[in-house]
């Protein structure tokens, strides 16, 4: 590799002579806190050729600081390169980590690994290019010889170093995780002697390990990266240290927000870091749970400010409180990825421009409530109350949204709609034409903002969540051409004239006069003007669809029923000996004229015409999308009535 004979060469993005000079006016404040170390320290690099006193003054003289490293009294000199970093290439690569490693490792491997002692050194960086790496301290010149901290291109380099030793050592058979100067070895059975050959490969190639940081002798539970690898029961979990310091950042970012809402966005990064690093546990629940805490600090990151102040908002605090009830339960996780059961019920789901719409494709017998349904859900039927649906309707607000927002949303509705008719502990396969909600749900959520710099999508993700979560549901969203989702677009599209709903103020008038009223039987989650209600479709909160299904006794009904069905809707209370108050048009012609106002004793209490309202009903669809404060071109009645005292044949 020309990286070790000739030298790493640092890969700018224009000609090297365009590369400004730079002169940083300060080092930072660790050369003073840690100066003893450094003292002493600057001798040993010079004597093991990391870096050159020179005499000119380099081309790039960069802002160099002491950190301390993890282990304790051990520090780490390292250079701000960020000016001469905007000249450097930003090559991609992937590091390898336990994502993957992970289906790799064995039921019962030996382990052993290896920690390279100052790992960047070993790579040698060509004399012509090391005047872009000074430094000054105490007054004399130094440039670095050897790659240093601080560089972008530094990590890319030193792991093309590595493929070397990781190469040979695969070669035995033996299966390596590297990353960085951080190797983890595995095999069954391995012995101290194979052992001894694996870590001979560093040392033949002139690596240094640090035997203080390395286990070579082979064990079945190991520290790396972070967690615990237990090959004996296959599991992964935080190690303690690294767990102590998730719940301190989360315990700070608590407590500091708690004084006025403001922190700094590096505390919050601090949190959302631990969870990035920590996915190989959380796995979907990591990405879920920080959607609003990566927006609270989006600015921030933007432009690199991690000083600034931000406000955690209400969806920010929750996932917080999520984290610190998380934390303290959170145990080891399978190293082997849980198979997925085959889904048991598929509902396939659409939105159209104004609705949204369901339909259960394939569930076992028994898993619905089949007092409201009669059947399961087979498929788009005209009948009125043939119910095998899920449906409503979207407001003026909702129907100018995004399509995808609207396809999430419209799921989220028909998932909620069937778990209320008894949907329970099942794999859901939900069908969806919509790739860009498929797609936001498999990557659990979105980053998405709207227009008023608000996560727009995230929240209807959260809604699928919680609703799967609530009845205990393995859900899974999934695309399907549009042309085989035909059925679900069929039911989205569906207009249904007799959705309408008496204007709400009105409704409280009659309700103070007449009520007050417990049940509204003809409605749905978007026009119910009571709690509890019963549904043409299955929509959330109903209780009942096809309200004849259900008693009518012992309650005060709210009846305003589709006009064909007035008929039925008096003979309801009637059979039922129920009572409340029904709203229709005055048609003494009508053949149901006589059930309300009969020879002899009437179940009429009291009625009260109500068109002289100018708003007196509110449209919510019509087969010409007429819009709302429609008014009956008819004399309409409220009609209070109660069956409960007369005789069966009235």
């Amino acid at each position: 590799m020309k990286i070790i004979t000739e030298g790493y060469r640092i890969p700018f993005s224009c000609d090297r002579g365009l590369v400004p000079t730079f002169r940083s006016p300060r080092n930072g404040l660790g050369c003073l806190e840690y100066k003893a170390w450094l003292v002493s320290t600057l001798p040993e690099l010079i004597a093991v050729g990391a870096i050159r006193e020179v005499a000119e003054q380099p081309h790039v003289t960069a802002l160099v600081n002491v950190i301390p490293k993890a282990t304790p009294g051990k520090y780490r000199l390292i250079v701000d390169l960020r000016p001469l970093n905007q000249f450097v290439l930003e090559r991609s690569f992937s590091y390898e980590t336990h994502s993957v490693f992970r289906d790799v490792l064995e039921d019962g491997d030996d382990m052993i690994s290896f920690d390279l002692e100052s790992g960047y050194y070993h790579v040698d960086v060509a004399v012509e290019d090391q005047k872009f790496l000074g430094f000054e301290l105490f007054g004399k010149r130094y440039v670095f010889c050897v790659l240093p901290f601080g560089l972008r291109d530094a990590c890319y380099a030193f792991t093309e170093v590595c493929k070397v030793p990781v190469g040979r050592i695969r070669a035995l058979g033996i299966r390596v995780l590297p990353y960085l100067d951080d190797f983890l070895c595995a095999l069954q059975n391995m012995s101290a002697e194979i052992a001894d050959e694996a870590r001979q490969v560093f040392e033949r190639l002139g690596f240094l390990i640090n035997f203080a940081k390395s286990v070579t002798v082979p064990t079945k539970r190991i520290e790396n990266l972070g967690f615990v690898v237990d090959t004996r029961a296959m599991t992964y979990e935080l190690t303690p240290r690294r767990m102590q310091k998730f719940i301190a950042a989360a315990d700070t970012l608590n407590r500091e927000s708690g004084k006025n809402g403001l922190v700094p966005a590096r505390l919050v990064a601090r949190v959302t870091g631990h969870i990035a690093a920590a996915a190989l546990l959380l796995e979907r629940r990591g990405r879920l749970h920080t959607r609003y805490l990566n927006h609270s600090v989006h600015g921030a990151a933007a432009n690199r400010a991690w000083d600034s102040l931000v406000r955690l908002g209400d969806g920010a605090r929750a996932e917080l409180n999520f984290w610190q009830e998380l934390l303290p339960t959170l145990g080891p996780a399978p190293i082997r990825r849980p198979v997925r059961p085959a889904a048991t019920v598929r509902i396939a789901s659409d939105a159209s421009d104004f609705a949204w719409g369901g339909v259960v494709l394939v569930a076992p017998l028994g898993v619905f409530d089949m007092a409201s349904t009669g059947a399961l859900p087979t498929g788009v039927t005209d009948g009125m109350l043939s119910a095998p649906l899920a449906r409503g309707t979207f407001s003026d607000v909702e129907a100018a949204r995004s399509s995808t927002w609207r396809e999430l949303h419209g799921s989220a509705l028909v998932l909620e709609s069937f778990v209320q008719a008894g949907l329970r502990d099942q794999v859901v396969d939900l069908q969806v034409d919509n790739l860009g909600s498929s797609f936001i749900f498999a990557n659990a959520g979105s980053q998405n903002r709207g227009l008023d710099d608000e996560l727009d999508l995230h929240p209807e993700v959260l809604h699928l969540e919680q609703t799967a979560a609530d009845a205990r549901l393995d859900l899974m969203l999934t695309w399907v051409p549009r042309d085989l989702n035909q059925a679900a677009d069929d039911v989205s599209k569906l207009v249904d004239p007799y959705n309408y709903a008496l204007e709400a103020s009105i409704f409280a008038e009659l309700g103070a006069l007449f009520g007050p009223f417990d049940v509204d039987r003809f409605s749905d989650a978007k026009n119910a003007r009571l709690g509890r209600f019963n549904s043409r479709y299955w929509s959330p909160g109903t209780e009942a669809v096809d309200a004849f299904s259900v008693s009518w006794a012992n309650v005060c009904n709210w009846v305003h029923p589709p006009l064909p069905l007035i008929a039925r809707s008096i003979g309801k209370l009637r059979d039922d000996r129920g009572h409340g108050t029904l709203l229709l048009p005055r048609w003494p012609s009508s053949t149901w004229w006589p059930m309300l106002f009969p020879q002899g004793r009437s179940p009429v209490r009291r009625v009260l015409r109500i068109n002289e309202h100018p708003r007196a009903f509110f449209a919510f669809e019509s087969a010409a999308r007429l819009g709302h404060g429609l008014r009956a071109p008819w004399t309409m009645l409220a009609v209070a009535v109660d069956f409960r005292e007369l005789p069966r044949h009235i």
